[in-house]
């Protein structure tokens, strides 16, 4: 407690602990919050809804055009009604939005989730604000799709084509629409792909008629050119939510392997220190070895042979990070056992293990604490460094294998700045907290770095 209390007299200290913190708290929120999501990590087909590749909505605060987010809507409206004396009914699913932005969706998508015996027949329009009614769609259930992408349906097109040839439009073909581009341009020649757009309330319909029982739960989704806090990967997957889900392996990694590196460095730099002699040399020159060999290839080559999980990785950091700790216990460990209470200990027959545990230790852990937060930065580094490299474990959503998939898919060349900078941005984040700590702690510790 009074190790914290000092702590948190540093500037650099408190703010280190707060972020921290925060740090943790979200650790803990996200799972709770989106938890089901790690199942989704490597699914790309559940994310076929969401707009592929698209910015944060935050940036048309910085854009001279109010670009449109990611709307999902739900029925606003649904009648149902007999025909044919009971034998046959019709149910009709209204979806409205107001559409106030510069830029058409980058598309239209219909999920129609139809349940039958019998395939009804569905026929999908939209109203425009300027009392325009566009067929969009018509045909059996069995014959549609149950997720339509209107921007990739040549029916669509052709249905599409028809109707501005009848409002007088000089249209070249079905293949040169862009069917959102069309639906929601004011009309004139060339708006169907270089629209001026037409704002207003815009009113989507699915009529299904049909024979004996059938249901159905339709949904319409205006992706955007904007989605979510970080905006979508290339697969349309949230990178707001697996940024998140990613902070509490980034801290467990980065302190498991911070722990488990700092314990058995003191153990080793207590046992070299303490005994000193031939002991001490021989241990020294294992740990000199042990210094010389390049940790990044064996780590590299350990991942290539064993293909390890998140865990064992952790375990493979803390092999290759101990030797600092060693070194710096083991100096302190050789003042300390001329000190006159161990030497009284010693007299009175205490054992070495008596003494190393009960009077040598405690005076090394305050120091070992300090190389605790210290060693996190690099142990969290070099994991992401490793999944960036593609030899981490891809099936848990780590900031390292969200670079990857970015340097894979060309984030930097496309321009996908939100895809590389927030996982970027968090492991420093995390770093940087535990940095300040480490430093606090060292000036507290180390009396010539508290007297600047």
């Amino acid at each position: 407690m009074g190790l914290f209390k000092e702590i948190m007299s540093q500037k650099a200290g408190a703010l280190g602990v707060i972020i921290l913190a925060v740090l943790i708290a979200l650790a803990i929120w996200a799972p709770i919050q989106y938890g089901k999501y790690y199942a989704y990590w490597r699914n790309t087909s559940y994310w076929s809804l969401y707009p592929k590749a698209v910015p944060p909505d935050w940036v048309s605060l910085f854009s001279s055009k109010k670009l449109p987010p990611t709307i999902f809507l739900k029925p606003s409206n649904v009648t149902q009604k007999s025909l044919y004396h009971g034998l046959a009914k019709e149910i009709t699913y209204k979806f409205e939005v107001n559409f106030n932005y510069d830029e058409p969706p980058n598309d239209v998508i219909f999920v129609l989730n139809v349940k039958y015996q019998k395939p009804p027949a569905i026929m999908i329009y939209v109203t425009r604000p300027d009392g325009e009614t566009v067929k969009i769609l018509q045909g059996s259930a069995s014959s549609l799709n149950n997720v339509i992408q209107i921007n990739n349906d040549q029916s669509v097109k052709d249905n599409i084509y028809s109707w501005l040839l009848s409002k007088g439009l000089n249209v070249s073909s079905p293949s040169a629409i862009v069917p959102t581009d069309a639906i929601f341009c004011k009309l004139s020649n060339g708006c169907w792909n270089n629209p001026q757009v037409l704002k207003g309330k815009y009113v989507f319909t699915i009529k299904m008629i049909g024979l004996g029982n059938f249901t159905a739960k339709p949904l319409v989704d205006l992706t955007g050119k904007t989605y979510g806090l970080m905006g979508t990967d290339v697969f349309g997957r949230d990178i707001f939510i697996y940024v998140m889900l990613g902070l509490p392996y980034g801290l467990a990694v980065g302190i498991l392997a911070s722990v488990i590196a700092a314990f058995f460095g003191t153990i080793y730099g207590l046992v070299s220190g303490y005994f000193g002699g031939i002991v001490d040399k021989i241990m020294q020159r294992i740990l000199e070895i042990w210094y010389s060999i390049p940790a990044l290839p064996l780590l590299i080559l350990a991942a290539i042979v064993f293909r390890p999980s998140i865990w064992l990785i952790t375990v493979f950091i803390a092999i290759f990070a101990w030797m600092g700790v060693g070194k710096v216990v083991r100096s302190m460990a050789l003042q300390l056992r001329n000190e006159g209470y161990v030497v009284a200990a010693k007299a009175a027959g205490a054992s070495d293990r008596w003494i190393m545990l009960k009077h040598v230790l405690p005076q090394l852990l305050p120091y070992t604490m300090a190389q605790v937060a210290l060693g996190v930065p690099g142990a969290i580094l070099t994991e992401v460094g490793l999944d960036f490299l593609g030899l981490g474990d891809p099936n848990v959503p780590t900031w390292g294998w969200l670079l990857h998939d970015a340097n894979v898919y060309g984030a930097t060349v496309n321009g996908y700045w939100w895809w590389v900078i927030p996982p970027g941005l968090m492991a420093a984040l995390v770093g940087l907290a535990f940095a300040l700590i480490g430093y606090a702690m060292d000036v507290i510790l180390n009396p010539r770095l508290r007297e600047r």
